[in-house]
């Protein structure tokens, strides 16, 4: 099973800035997204899991794939966060920030592995210390 990761970055983007219907569908979408960043689902389906009325998922879905010049990554799709794709949606860009979220579980992974080898450098140091001392 994929998990979403929400980036920090979420919250700087200009969904933030759109009504509260559209960052719940915009949430329920990343959650649903393939590893690709596609989101097979139907209007009904989307509403139902993002616990919105169809009319209101029908007018965030519109709000995603406006076209939006405050986009720091407007390069891509004209600043769209999603775009129509085979049964559903494709989050713009996807691939670009799963990258960036590997790259910062791996770099918190090594961090962590790091300070465990120290601890335990540290513990076997101090136990060497006291055998001395006998």
């Amino acid at each position: 099973m994929d998990h979403a990761k929400i980036a920090a970055m979420t919250i700087d983007s200009p969904v933030w800035q759109m009504p509260d219907t559209t960052k719940i569908v915009w949430v329920t979408m990343l959650a649903m997204a393939d590893r690709r960043g596609i989101v097979e689902s139907s209007i009904p389906n989307l509403a139902a899991h993002s616990r919105v009325d169809i009319d209101r998922c029908v007018d965030a879905i519109e709000h995603l794939m406006t076209a939006n010049e405050w986009n720091v990554s407007a390069g891509n799709d004209d600043g769209r966060c999603v775009a129509r794709a085979d049964n559903g949606w494709r989050i713009v860009d996807y691939g670009k920030y799963r990258q960036l979220l590997a790259k910062a579980a791996r770099n918190e992974y090594q961090r962590v592995l790091m300070a465990k080898r120290r601890a335990a450098s540290k513990s076997a140091d101090a136990a060497t210390a006291s055998d001395l001392h006998c």
